[in-house]
C-alpha cells in the first residue's frame, strides 16, 4: 500500500504541475486533472495530433509516446539541455513543477522550438536515447532474445539455439524493478555487479494476455530459487530458466516412472523427450564419430555419454547415456550392444543423487516417482496440516509474502496466530525439462509463481553447435523454427 500512496502522490505533483503549464500555454489548468482530455491538450502543445491519443492505450506503446511528448514538452517551453529531457522524461513530477512555477520559463510554442537548431553531436545523442529507450520498452514488454544455457530440454530444444520469446501471449509484466542498465538482466556488462537498483519497486501488474498457460506449454519464467550473495534478488531480476508447463494451477500432479500424470490420467510425452539408460555393449566400445552422428552430445559442458568401463567379470562395456525413443531404437539394432535398459529410480526411496527433492526427504519421493501433489489456484482456500505444510510454506511464506509463517508446536501460526486454511493469492505451475533425468525443475524446487512469468518463446532465429567445426557451426535445419 505503501507504494500506491507514493505514486498516487508523485502523479499529483506532476499534474500540479502540468496545470501550471497549461496555465503559461493559454489552456485552462482545470483540464490538466481530467483523465484522456489532459493528453489532448498537451498533444496540441506539441504540435500532434489529436487522434493520438489511440497510440496511449495500447500497453508499451503508451510508454514510449509518454516520453516523447514529455520530451517535446520540455522543448515547446524553451528547455533543450539533455538534463531537462531526462527530468521531463523520467522524472516529470521535478521538471513539470520547476517548469510551471519557475517565472522565468515561458511557453514559446511548438514552431518556436522546431527552428532550433541542435548540434550534430547532439543529434547522435538523442538518436541513441530514443533507440535505447524503444529497445528497452520492447524488450521489456513485448519480445526479447533468449538463449538456451542448458540440454533440460534437449531434444526439443537444444544448446545454443537463439530464441525469441512473447511477452505478450501471456501478457506482459510491468517491470518489478525499472531502475536499471538498458538491457542488462541483472549483471552490469563487462565490469559486473548489479545492474539494476531497488531505490523504487513496483508491485506485480501483468496486461491482458491473448492466452493462457496451458498444460505442456514451453514456457520461459524466472528461476523461483534464484539467490544472490547478499540475499534475494528481485523477482524480475531472477535468472531465466526456460521449461515445459506439465501442471497448471487447479491440477493434481504425479510423475510414476519418469512420466506426468495430471488429475490421475497419463499426459502425453513430449515428442523429443529423453530419458537415461545402462547400455552394454559385448566390451566393444563406442565409436566417437557414430555417437555424434546420432546426435548425443559429448561436450564437457552438455555431455549425454558417460563410459563407465569395462566389467572384468563379464567383459561388458558399460555406459550411462541419456537418450530419445529414437536414439535409443537406433542403439538397440547395433549388433555388439547387448542391453539397452532404462535407469529408474526405485520408488518411495528419497532422491539420492545429490539434488534433494521438494519438499524434502520425509516425502519418499524421486524425480521418477514424485506426488501426488496439488498444484495451488488463486482463491484456493486450503487447509495446512502438519503434512502438506512443507509443500506449501514456501509459497506462503516467501512468494505471497508472509514471512511470519512458523510451525509451532507442529501447527502454522501466520502473525501470531493459528492458521487453519488459507487462500492463495496467485497461480502457481508446475514445470519440467524434456530432459527429464538431466533436468533441475519443480520436482527439486516446487511450485512457479505467477508473478515469475516471462513469457513464451515463439520461434528460434539461430541455432549453433558448439562441438561442430567452425564451418558447420549453424544448425541449418534449426533456423526460424517454429517452437
Amino acid at each position: 500500500m505503501n507504494v500506491y500512496i507514493v505514486l498516487l502522490f508523485l502523479l499529483l505533483i506532476r499534474q500540479i504541475g502540468l496545470a501550471a503549464m497549461f496555465k503559461k500555454a493559454g489552456v485552462a489548468n482545470w483540464k490538466a486533472f481530467v483523465p484522456v482530455l489532459y493528453t489532448v491538450e498537451w498533444l496540441k502543445l506539441v504540435g500532434k495530433p489529436s487522434w493520438w491519443i489511440v497510440l496511449f492505450f495500447i500497453p508499451g506503446i503508451n510508454l514510449i509516446m509518454s516520453v516523447l511528448i514529455a520530451v517535446d514538452l520540455a522543448k515547446a517551453f524553451d528547455r533543450f539541455s539533455l538534463m531537462d529531457h531526462f527530468l521531463a522524461s523520467l522524472m516529470p513530477f521535478i521538471f513539470f513543477p520547476m517548469a510551471g512555477f519557475n517565472p522565468t520559463i515561458r511557453y514559446r510554442g511548438w514552431d518556436a522550438a522546431q527552428a532550433h537548431v541542435r548540434t550534430p553531436s547532439r543529434e547522435w545523442i538523442d538518436a541513441i536515447a530514443f533507440a535505447l529507450i524503444a529497445a528497452t520498452v520492447i524488450r521489456s514488454l513485448f519480445i526479447e532474445a533468449y538463449t538456451i544455457p542448458t540440454g533440460s530440454m534437449e531434444k526439443t530444444l537444444r544448446v545454443d539455439d537463439f530464441l525469441f520469446v512473447s511477452k505478450l501471449n501471456y501478457g506482459s509484466r510491468v517491470p518489478l524493478t525499472p531502475i536499471s542498465f538498458p538491457l542488462a538482466h541483472n549483471t552490469l556488462p563487462l565490469i559486473g555487479g548489479k545492474s539494476y537498483t531497488q531505490i523504487l519497486s513496483l508491485p506485480y501488474f501483468r496486461f491482458p494476455g491473448w492466452e493462457k498457460i496451458k498444460n505442456g506449454d514451453i514456457v520461459v519464467f524466472n528461476y523461483p530459487a534464484d539467490k544472490e550473495e547478499d540475499g534475494q534478488r528481485p523477482v524480475d531480476k531472477k535468472e531465466n530458466y526456460i521449461k515445459r508447463c506439465v501442471g497448471i494451477s487447479g491440477d493434481s500432479l504425479k510423475v510414476i516412472r519418469g512420466e506426468v500424470y495430471i488429475n490421475g490420467k497419463k499426459a502425453d510425452l513430449p515428442a523429443h523427450h529423453q530419458f537415461r539408460y545402462n547400455v552394454y555393449t559385448d566390451g566393444t566400445p563406442f565409436d566417437e564419430k557414430m555417437i555424434r552422428d546420432l546426435g548425443v552430445s559429448m561436450s564437457n559442458a552438455n555431455p549425454e555419454i558417460f563410459d563407465g568401463g569395462v566389467d572384468p567379470k563379464n567383459n561388458q562395456h558399460h555406459y550411462v547415456m541419456l537418450l530419445s525413443d529414437e536414439v535409443r531404437d537406433k542403439l538397440k539394432a547395433i549388433p555388439y550392444v547387448k542391453e539397452v535398459k532404462p535407469d529408474f529410480a526405485i520408488p518411495n526411496v528419497a532422491n539420492n543423487n545429490g539434488n534433494p527433492v521438494f519438499p524434502n526427504d520425509s516425502f519418499r519421493w524421486n524425480e521418477d516417482f514424485f506426488g501426488p501433489v496439488y498444484i495451488p489456484k488463486k482463491g484456493d482456500v486450503i487447509t495446512l496440516n502438519l503434512r502438506n505444510y512443507a509443500i506449501y510454506e514456501k509459497a506462503i511464506r516467501e512468494y505471497e509474502e508472509n514471512p511470519s509463517l512458523e510451525l509451532r508446536n507442529n501447527e502454522p501460526y501466520l502473525n501470531g496466530k493459528p492458521l487453519k486454511t488459507y487462500t492463495f493469492k496467485m497461480n502457481y505451475y508446475f514445470m519440467m525439462g524434456d530432459n527429464r533425468h538431466n533436468s533441475l525443475d519443480s520436482r527439486f524446487w516446487g511450485f512457479v509463481p505467477e508473478n515469475h512469468i516471462v513469457g513464451k518463446p515463439v520461434f528460434i532465429w539461430l541455432s549453433l553447435d558448439s562441438e561442430a567445426p567452425w564451418y558447420k557451426k549453424i544448425r541449418w535445419s534449426r533456423m526460424f523454427h517454429l517452437i
